[in-house]
């Protein structure tokens, strides 16, 4: 495979600055792991003022940590103000309900991906690496590029992904990155990865290349457009929203203007008065004469208050854009509730809840003669489920057992679907019966959504005490989901040890296992020292979790053994 730069250019005015929801901990005092005379402390400052960046809950900054292709599209986005005005699509491997989708996808003229031949394959997880800023920095300063010529005076020049070269030259041509200098040799180390605070210093270097002052909006290939003018209301445009049992029915009357661009589908749940681009957007429609669209059940919806459209009530209005010069127009604003029993109750009640990722469910227990078990019964499509037409999720022959969850990922014995995934589902249990007719609860129509992610979600305390010659680690315990070890982190001189970079004495397996003993003479793996003697050590624990899911680090002790 080789890396390829993102091809198509996305030409969208940013009219508003989307402040995601990551956690902004930076108090007055500053961040406890940046000392004053830390080489990036004035520019980690300035972008969290600026929330281009944030800290973490326990107020530190972490600016060695190293961070992944989805997260610099978060930053750029919030540096450059790029437009989440996008359609997701890109990339086969970031769907549509994906959290970082529409961040990518707006970032995606600065940033690298894979050709395969399913398509341009992001890899969201993935460590981002110098090459990979570096075109970030050459895209957004809007240089010609140059000859590749100058990247042979570098002994790792070869390093460098093919498709890449022209901006590393043109980078290091311009003077926006610098080599290193070992024993007379230059190299520019094009693979090696990117932490927190060379990321912060690249992306003020970028304002200061390009001229661009972080927090300025920014339209893609111009950027002296000025504001559209405010948008204007039109009694010509009427609309009236119908409910079937799956979906929401919107029909308006059409809009012969000039400048016009398409309606833009817009729903609140919060907002009496929806607009766009401030309350985001279902679906933008490019035909005029188009004037009807189905919201179905489960349907994503793009940077509002909502995620999925399910149960609840909503604002819904048609908003029509016009090219440069023309006003915005807006029909009316229809509130319309969406029930969550689509199917009332018929031989007993059924509730559903949803919590990061896991649907649960409790019934009421069956008492009818004939009991076999429990069938829970789930479709994407059907609002009106059974057995055995939609299959079903799992068989529970314990007549007391009435509650039961649902994961993200599990399989399932159906027709529409075979793995449950993010989206909306009609739900309910049915109950077999020896020779008997069978029982149903009501419909539960649930939207499951991704786990939210977020850097640090759990935090690790550690304590540490020298008894003798052995040093006796006691921490706090982390969810055993997605828990695969810890590990037991020490260096002699680095006073923020991190794994793998500092290497490890032992790893734990087990997530409810919370203590460990490092005896005089241990063996260490990976790091400043060998074997563990006298002197005074720097511990940590670090949790390493599969799925994709970040490390999490307990705090740092200080110990003399």
């Amino acid at each position: 495979m080789k890396r390829v730069m993102s091809l198509t250019l996305a030409l969208i005015m940013c009219f508003s600055l989307f402040s995601g929801g990551a956690v902004f901990a930076h108090g007055r005092e500053g961040f406890k792991d940046i000392r004053d005379d830390y080489w990036a402390k004035d520019v980690i400052e300035e972008l969290v003022m600026r929330k281009v960046i944030t800290g973490f809950p326990d107020n530190t900054f972490r600016p060695r940590d190293h961070i992944t292709k989805e997260q610099l599209a978060v930053i750029l986005v919030k540096a450059l103000n790029l437009s989440l005005e996008v359609n997701v699509g890109t990339f086969v491997d970031v769907p549509e309900w994906y959290w970082a989708s529409t961040f990518i996808e707006a970032a995606k003229d600065y940033l690298t991906a894979y050709k395969t031949s399913e398509g341009l394959v992001f890899r969201p997880r993935e460590k981002v690496v110098r090459e990979d800023i570096v075109v970030a920095i050459v895209k957004a300063s809007k240089l010609d590029l140059t000859g590749e010529e100058i990247l042979d005076e570098y002994e790792d020049g070869d390093l460098v992904s093919k498709n890449l070269r022209p901006y590393v030259a043109t980078a290091v041509e311009n003077k926006l990155i610098q080599g290193y200098e070992i024993e007379g040799k230059k190299f520019l180390k094009p693979l090696d990865l990117v932490t927190r605070a060379e990321v912060a210093k690249m992306i003020i270097n970028l304002g200061n290349e390009t001229g661009i002052e972080i927090g300025e909006k920014v339209v893609v290939g111009d950027e002296d457009l000025g504001e559209e003018d405010p948008a204007e209301y039109s009694d010509e445009i009427n609309l009236s929203a119908n409910m079937t049992n799956r979906s929401m029915v919107l029909n308006w009357d059409p809009v012969s203007v000039e400048g016009f661009r398409g309606y833009k589908v817009v729903i609140s749940k919060s907002n009496e008065d929806p607009t766009y681009p401030g309350d985001g957007y279902y679906e933008f429609i490019t035909d005029n004469s188009e004037t009807e669209v189905e919201v179905p059940f489960g349907a994503i919806y793009h940077n509002g208050d909502f995620r999925v459209f399910g149960p609840g009530k909503y604002y819904v209005r048609i908003v029509v854009l016009r090219k440069d010069g023309f006003k915005k127009l807006h029909s009316n604003v229809v509130r319309v509730e969406v029930l969550g029993d689509l199917i009332p109750a018929k031989d007993f009640n059924l509730n559903a809840a949803v919590e990061n990722g896991e649907l649960k469910l409790k019934w009421d227990e069956a008492s009818a003669d004939g009991f076999n078990g429990y069938k829970i019964v789930m479709s994407k499509t059907n609002p009106n489920p059974t057995y055995p037409d939609d299959g079903y999720h799992s068989y529970i022959t314990d007549r007391s057992t009435t509650s039961a969850s649902v994961w993200l990922g599990e399989e399932y014995n159906g027709e529409d679907f075979d793995v449950v995934e993010p989206g909306g589902y009609f739900v309910r249990i049915v109950v077999l019966r020896d020779g008997m007719p069978k029982l149903h609860s009501n419909v539960k129509f649930v939207l499951i959504n991704s786990p939210p992610v977020t850097p640090y979600p759990e935090t690790i305390t550690l304590e540490a005490t020298v008894q003798g010659d052995k040093l006796h680690l006691d921490w706090t315990p982390i969810s055993s989901q997605n828990f695969k070890y810890y590990k037991i982190v020490m260096s002699k001189s680095d006073s923020d040890p991190t794994y793998p970079e500092n290497g490890y004495q032992t790893y734990i397996t087990d997530a409810s296992q919370t203590e460990h003993d490092v005896f005089i003479g241990d063996s260490y793996k990976n790091g400043d020292f060998d074997k563990v003697g006298h002197g005074k050590y720097y511990v940590r624990i670090t949790a390493v979790r599969s799925g994709g899911l970040p490390k999490v680090n307990s705090n740092v002790v200080e110990v003399e053994m």
